[in-house]
């Protein structure tokens, strides 16, 4: 299972979320699928 979360105009791996999360709150969605 992987979880891509989408910011804006980025796609951030989900171990880069809280990263994230502090720097962009635009989270726009996320999404997950098998892989």
């Amino acid at each position: 299972m992987k979880v891509i979360e989408i910011y804006g105009n980025e796609v951030v791996p989900k171990v880069k979320k809280h990263f994230k999360d502090k720097e962009n709150k635009k989270k726009l969605f996320s999404f997950k699928w098998k892989k």
